[in-house]
């Protein structure tokens, strides 16, 4: 065999263009300012060897500059090497054994006949370099080793570690036709660790998704992903702050993400720091949404699931039946609450194709324990039943009108079962008042005029009140509100509301003017008889002006 032998061999600002002429699309690739300092060159036939002190050159690819290249580097008509490398740019250092594999001639069908061998040591990638591959990249260097062992079209990682700040990914697995879009398919083990997540993501996110990462707070995760026929399919259990919570996602995904299903579970998670409702608590869950599109312009999906030991307003629910489609108009469905103190079920459909959303909903109460629930400040000691229906439009409750109707309703107290036969309300805006009307045999008839938001309807009360105190100092509330009513009160709710120990007589009238603005509270009561305990008075009058 022939054998040529150089000692040195020393290039300087030289210039190399690699392009396949056979392919006229296929752009050249670059080197210039080409530097290098070879040792040890031997040719012995077909087998060259060569040890590369150091070599550095400007590319064009994504002009980057290699500012330092050394190592082993081997040739043969069946295999290339660059062992012990030490390949630098300005901000990154990687560690590398490189190894191809293939037969004579191989090289040019690199993807099918290839077989790459990459042993990553531990090594560095800086931001500068990472950006070029991931251009929504905004963090800092990261850490990163393991090794890819097979040809192009069907090679394995094995202990891939990705490190950034205080996240660390790991994954092993086996991945095929990665440059072929529609044939590509991989099944990979993946585990994420992350504190201080929404510091050490490193891309960029929106301010909706940065806030629900940090209320995820820490959190890590093992999880199976597979993707074959353009199907993903992820398996995961996530431990965090919040809770454990495991998940099993399937969904298509071409240039956006399209048919999809996904099943969450956990004994215990935390939903209300999730999604910072502070009424709601911790509760187990087992719920499946499927359907298609991702985001709200083409959502179509189907919810159906059970929430168990869910807690709201510090009472935990013993289960909470959910089932539902939701669209970009609207979402229809229905809901069944079980418990020793409630069990309601619940149908209605929530329209937000507009500016103001539309409810209706119709709800058929079975049992409802006013007192255990602690859905009222001073709890009555009752269980209701009855027929709800509710009409609503608005965004919420300081811009509602609607309607609302109680068909056949009883409430058993420790004394007495009382029946109301019906109540109906309507809320309704007239030439800038807000104007409710009430109306029922067994309840109260009457209105309700004035500027007034509902929700401060106890505070303004209080402050009208109160000014009638020198000293009082007013709770803060929206300006100018105020309020005229008129209505006439029913003996049978009185007794309910009071556990027999008040009543009025069903001629009973209460009506006044309040504005805190003015310091005025007026206060106009009319009744032909009322009894507290045992004691009764007849014809009362009461008059605050």
């Amino acid at each position: 065999k022939t054998e040529i032998v150089a000692a040195s061999i020393s290039l300087v600002d030289a210039s190399v263009i690699i392009q396949n002429q056979n392919k006229s699309k296929d752009s050249a690739q670059r080197f210039t300012a080409l530097n290098a300092d070879i040792q040890n060159f031997r040719k012995v036939g077909d087998v060259i060897s060569v040890d590369i002190q150091q070599l550095n050159t400007q590319t064009n690819w994504h002009d980057t500059a290699l500012t330092s290249l050394a190592g082993t580097y081997q040739f043969s008509p069946t295999q290339m090497k660059l062992e012990n490398a030490v390949i630098q740019t300005k901000e990154s250092v990687l560690d590398v054994d490189i190894r191809l594999t293939y037969p004579k001639g191989g090289l040019k069908d690199f993807v099918d006949k290839v077989s790459l061998n990459i042993d990553l040591q531990p090594s560095s990638m800086g931001s500068s370099d990472l950006i070029k591959i991931m251009p929504n990249w905004k963090g800092q260097f990261v850490e990163i080793k393991g090794t890819i062992d097979g040809p192009v079209y069907d090679f394995t990682t094995k202990g891939v570690q990705i490190r950034h700040q205080s996240t660390t990914v790991n994954f092993d697995g086996k991945i095929k036709n990665i440059l072929d879009e529609d044939t590509r398919s991989l099944e990979v083990n993946l585990k994420i660790d992350a504190a201080e997540n929404t510091a050490s993501i490193p891309f960029t996110l929106s301010a909706e998704v940065s806030e629900f990462l940090m209320r995820l707070d820490d959190f890590s995760t093992d999880a199976k992903v597979i993707l074959h026929n353009k199907l993903w399919n992820v398996k995961a259990d996530l431990i965090t702050a919040l809770g454990r919570m495991q998940s099993n996602a399937s969904f298509a995904l071409d240039s956006k993400v399209s048919d999809f299903s996904i099943n969450l579970t956990s004994d215990d998670f935390d939903i209300g720091k999730l999604t910072a409702v502070p009424t709601i608590g911790r509760t187990g869950l087992g719920v499946v949404v499927s359907g298609n599109g991702f985001d709200m312009s083409n959502l179509n999906a189907a919810i159906e699931g059970k929430l168990t030991n869910f807690n709201y307003r510090e009472y935990s629910y013993d289960t909470l039946a959910i089932e539902g489609t939701i669209n970009p108009k609207f979402f229809l469905g229905n809901m069944h609450i079980q418990d020793e103190s409630i069990i309601i079920d619940l149908n209605g459909q929530v329209d937000y194709a507009s500016d103001m959303r539309n409810f209706s909903f119709n709800t058929e109460i079975q049992q409802l324990d006013f007192k255990a629930l602690g859905w009222l400040p001073n709890g009555i000691d009752g269980i209701f039943s009855g027929s709800v229906d509710l009409a609503l439009q608005g965004n919420n409750i300081d811009e509602m009108i609607g309607d609302l109707y109680i068909d056949a309703g009883t409430l058993i107290t420790p004394n007495q079962t009382y029946s109301f036969s019906s109540l109906s309300a309507q809320s309704r805006f007239t030439n800038g008042l807000r104007v409710l009307n009430i109306n029922s045999d067994d309840v109260a008839t009457g209105l309700l005029i004035g500027n007034f938001k509902p929700s401060e309807m106890g505070v303004l009360a209080k402050n009208a009140l109160g000014g009638q105190f020198k000293r009082y100092k007013p709770l803060p509330m929206s300006p100018n509100q105020h309020v005229d009513f008129n209505f006439n009160l029913r003996g049978k709710i009185a007794s309910a509301l009071f556990g027999g120990v008040v009543s009025l007589d069903d001629n009973t009238f209460i009506k006044g003017s309040i504005k805190p603005s003015d310091s005025l509270f007026k206060l106009e009561v009319r009744a032909p008889s009322i009894a507290v305990n045992n004691t009764q008075l007849s014809g009362l009058s009461l008059k605050i002006d």
